[in-house]
């Protein structure tokens, strides 16, 4: 999925900042806002999630690439 901008090169702040330049909805930025931050915890402060954590992560990070992408979908039709 594409919004055009090289996210992985990116912080957290500076690809949500993008993705509200882009007019993305409020909802999925908050979901990658809330994802990246987990992903930062793990990634710099060594944070480990439970389990049970790590599940819902993976399975909200499904539900928002599923959102991202009929987000992406609507915005090839409307074109």
């Amino acid at each position: 999925m594409e919004y055009g901008f090289p996210s992985l090169e990116l912080t957290t702040r500076e690809t949500i900042s993008k993705l509200r330049n882009k007019g993305v909805s409020q909802d999925i930025i908050s979901g990658v806002d809330d994802f990246l931050t987990r992903a930062d915890m793990v990634k710099f402060a060594k944070y480990i999630p439970s389990d049970l954590e790590s599940g819902n992560y993976i399975a909200g990070a499904i539900a928002l690439m599923r959102e991202c992408d009929r987000d992406i979908s609507g915005r090839i039709q409307s074109v």
